[in-house]
């Protein structure tokens, strides 16, 4: 399913390859999660430290390989699944703010090494909301609308009718996003077994049930998430 929300694209790009993409750019996230856990390591062992932005955790082995071959190649990547709504790209970490605001140097890194577009991952109502606003600001970025499996008791309700509401307003984000071309695909929706403290099976399964209808009244593709579900997603 990830494939058909990369391939909304492949009439405007000439090769689609999401997987070099998701490497490249999880590799990427990773390399700062890692470097952030190392230096926040170091803090810990002197104050005096400080810890730079997300772009300047990219290290010089990798830009080198970029600068070398990707800058090179006439392929067009898209990223299926940025997570943009962190708090990192705010500069936030755990609550704590540890540099400025450096999203548009992230995004414009990856613009600079032929990523064409980018597709926002959206976990609850809000952040769909704010993924296409975020959207809005740039031809090359889109949206995901969807509710991620772990935050299903949280976000749809107790009740039958608050489950009703949420929906609707999900259904008016992503008509109001497929109008303007940024709304792409249903998600992250999908099961989790591996959280359950979050959400339970059950609830789990009624939003994603509810969400695959959704899908198929607004007729587009599925974000999916499975994670330890053995063949329950099937």
């Amino acid at each position: 399913m990830l494939m058909n929300v990369s391939c909304a694209f492949t009439s405007r790009i000439p090769v689609v390859t999401p997987l070099n993409i998701l490497l490249y750019v999880h590799r990427n996230r990773f390399t700062n999660s890692f470097s952030l856990h190392l230096k926040r390591h170091k803090i810990k062992q002197s104050s005096s430290l400080s810890l730079p932005s997300t772009h300047q955790f990219y290290l010089q082995s990798r830009q080198t390989y970029l600068s070398s071959s990707v800058k090179n190649m006439d392929t067009s990547f898209i990223d299926i699944g940025a997570n943009l709504l962190d708090d990192m790209y705010q500069g936030n970490y755990r609550g704590k703010e540890r540099h400025e605001a450096d999203l548009s140097i992230v995004l414009q890194r990856a613009f600079d090494n032929n990523v064409d577009r980018i597709i926002i991952t959206c976990g609850t109502l809000q952040e769909s909301i704010d993924g296409l606003e975020l959207a809005k600001t740039d031809p090359r970025l889109f949206c995901t609308v969807g509710v991620h499996p772990t935050r299903c008791s949280s976000e749809f309700g107790d009740s039958e009718e608050e489950w009703d509401i949420y929906l609707s307003k999900m259904k008016k984000v992503i008509e109001e996003g497929k109008a303007e071309g940024k709304v792409v695909a249903i998600g992250e929706l999908g099961l989790d077994y591996a959280r359950l403290q979050f959400c339970d099976v059950p609830t789990q399964k009624k939003g994603f049930i509810a969400q695959l209808k959704l899908a198929k009244e607004t007729n587009l593709p599925l974000f999916l998430h499975n994670r330890d579900t053995g063949t329950d997603l099937l």
